[in-house]
């Protein structure tokens, strides 16, 4: 049951990433509705490995998370 629920945030994850790309890409702002901030940033680098991005996407969403806009994510 654990591996399902984790497995179901990982892919929450992903398409957050693969849905705000541009914004990332870009290191603009994104804003999200609350409480999914803290998610966001906490849980995207912290299973980073596990979301399965291709290698470059991967770094440019970590550098966004950890320095970039991202690491200053608003909640609507």
């Amino acid at each position: 049951m654990v591996v399902a629920v984790a497995s179901d945030i990982n892919d929450v994850l992903r398409v957050f990433v693969f849905g705000n790309l541009s914004s990332i890409v870009n290191n603009e702002p994104v804003v999200v509705p609350a409480g999914i901030d803290i998610l966001l940033q906490v849980n995207v680098l912290n299973n980073m490995g596990a979301l399965g991005l291709p290698p470059d996407i991967a770094q440019i969403t970590e550098n966004y998370f950890v320095a970039g806009a991202g690491s200053q994510i608003t909640a609507t």
